[in-house]
């Protein structure tokens, strides 16, 4: 996963873990006065959602605020820094800084391979040289939970390497190579290798599900290859299967950015309130969001598109008031309607050509934007241009045979005799 989403999760956690502990029987470093997040009190665990929240067993809200730890998802199978830095040193850091959790990834085929880890990958760790990513994997969540902080288990990627690109093949759960039940295989053996560690508090099953070429991604329609509502079901179902205790957070579609599907189709577990809901915020890629950080807000454009109507409204009415207090004859109903019609066609028709840009720009990483929203919208502006196209054609052809006596007075040639003018 990219370094520079912002996570926009609002959750809680708790933790239980071994250590020196106080008087009262709490490890020392949650008794510690710190700046930044709290630490969360291990004896109310274990956690659970209740409505938008996620609450200890007191149904206190505890939120967290997370670092992401890449690596152990790379062809170097382990984290980031400890060619450079202590490992106990490096947690010691998250915790100083005000963190109180680690998102730490993985991917399926470093967990289910489990390759030796080259020494230089380790260099300032010595006692890891050696050792296999599972074991330099187990160590580091030790080392994270011996300092009070959370632990979120992400299965970031199949093969390992980088993320995330489109045309990567890597968008869906499994790829060709790594089955949906080889995803599932290694989540429920990463729960159940951690489930005595109340500290690993939640399972992120996939990392920023999107489309990929020649296939899109649903939500809710029951397509067993494309649904990943479903398939985010049938993950933390056996995730849950293996520790009830641990939240399972399911990734947004569309590279984790757009949960609008959850209005029509919820995610449900068979144990209950144990689901929390993720999205990234890709500034970059939200045209609508780049407007209103460096522009201005879409409330001030919708106020402003109101005045401006309103004042186009009375100018229109005041110069209608003007002309017939100078006794002008009107221009003839079908010349009017002609002419804002072929306004409205011009205007519907490149509302339309923006939408469909839209539509295509969206297709190449989020299809369900694209066709929901997008594909809706030019369809429809393309339908009214139509519908105003041929309402011009008829006020401005054939709404030239229909003779009234207004029309006599102000084109004489309309009219076939002259008898008919003056009648």
């Amino acid at each position: 996963m990219s370094s520079r989403f912002v996570r926009l999760l609002t959750c809680s956690a708790a933790f239980l873990c071994s250590g020196a502990t106080d008087s009262s029987g709490q490890p020392a470093h949650f008794a510690q006065p710190r700046e930044g997040a709290a630490l969360v009190d291990p004896l109310l665990l274990p956690l659970h959602t209740k409505g938008r929240y996620i609450v200890n067993v007191d149904n206190e809200r505890v939120k967290w605020a997370c670092i992401n730890w890449a690596g152990a998802y790379s062809k170097t199978a382990v984290v980031g820094g400890l060619e450079v830095q202590k490992l106990d040193g490096l947690a010691a850091r998250i915790s100083s800084l005000g963190f109180n959790c680690v998102r730490l990834c993985y991917s399926t085929q470093n967990h289910l391979e489990n390759p030796l880890v080259k020494d230089e990958e380790v260099a300032a760790n010595p006692e890891l040289r050696g050792k296999r990513f599972m074991e330099i994997f187990d160590q580091t969540v030790t080392a994270l939970t011996r300092h009070g902080l959370m632990v979120i288990i992400n299965n970031h990627i199949s093969s390992s390497g980088w993320c995330c690109n489109v045309k990567q093949d890597e968008g869906f759960w499994y790829t060709p190579k790594y089955s949906e039940e080889m995803w599932i295989e290694s989540l429920v053996r990463m729960a159940t290798h951690f489930r005595n560690n109340s500290l690993v508090v939640a399972y992120d099953i996939r990392n920023e599900p999107h489309d990929i070429p020649g296939r899109h991604m649903t939500w809710g329609d029951g397509n067993p290859a494309t649904d990943w509502a479903a398939a985010a079901t049938r993950g933390g179902n056996a995730v849950l299967a293996a520790n009830p205790n641990v939240l399972i957070v399911v990734s947004a579609l569309c590279f984790c950015m757009d949960l609008r599907p959850v209005k029509h189709h919820v995610v449900k577990f068979d144990v209950p309130n144990r689901l929390v809901y993720e999205t990234h915020n890709y500034i970059e890629f939200q045209m609508a969001t780049l407007v209103s950080n460096n522009f201005v807000s879409w409330a001030w454009m919708k106020s402003i598109c109101i005045n401006i109507s309103i004042v186009l409204a009375l100018v229109q009415l005041l110069t209608q008031y003007i002309w017939s207090r100078l006794s002008r004859p009107w221009p003839r109903k079908s010349t009017l309607l002609a002419s804002l019609a072929g306004w409205a066609c011009i205007v519907l028709a490149a509302s339309a050509g923006i939408f469909f840009y839209a539509y295509n720009f969206y297709l190449a990483y989020c299809s369900f934007v694209a066709i929901n929203y997008f594909l809706s919208y030019a369809i429809l502006c393309v339908v009214l241009a139509v519908a105003s196209f041929l309402l011009t054609l008829w006020a401005g052809f054939i709404g030239l045979r229909i003779s009234t006596r207004q029309d006599c007075a102000i084109v004489p040639e309309v009219c076939p005799t002259s008898a008919e003018c003056g009648s």
